[in-house]
């Protein structure tokens, strides 16, 4: 959870973490990551908090698709409008940083923006998030 992203060869942690999972007697085991979406908008700040990665929807049903093709996969997006944010921070603005201030100006609108959110985000499944909940559950 909230560390593929800061793994430099992903799919070798993610393959490992399958065959734990797979080895396990349970009749259903599931492997849950929360990872930071929008491949396209990797930039210096994940780079300075140690990201290796930004998940695509695409990057994501590959990985799952290639190294456990009997998982069903789930897919969530999240914080659709954090990403308007991200990218006003760290493409338009360039900082490298989280600036606390921004932070909690932020946190001060999402009560009166979380309805849309989740309406973008878990009502019509858009997948344009600024992060991913991704579940694969695989079944004896």
């Amino acid at each position: 959870f909230n560390i593929l992203e800061h793994v430099e060869d992903d799919r070798a942690a993610l393959a490992l973490l399958i065959d734990l999972l797979r080895a396990s007697p349970a009749p259903e085991r599931r492997l849950v990551s929360f990872v930071p979406a929008q491949a396209w908008a990797l930039s210096q700040m994940d780079r300075f908090y140690g990201h290796f990665h930004r998940y695509s929807a695409s990057r994501i049903r590959e990985l799952s698709r290639n190294l456990a093709p009997d998982a069903e996969l789930s897919l969530m997006p999240f914080n659709a409008l954090g990403l308007v944010g991200w990218v006003w921070t760290t493409m338009i603005l360039k900082r490298t940083t989280i600036d606390p201030g921004a932070v909690k100006t932020y946190d001060a609108i999402c009560p009166y923006t979380k309805h849309v959110d989740d309406f973008l985000c878990r009502t019509l499944r858009y997948l344009f998030g600024r992060s991913f909940l991704w579940v694969l559950t695989l079944r004896s």
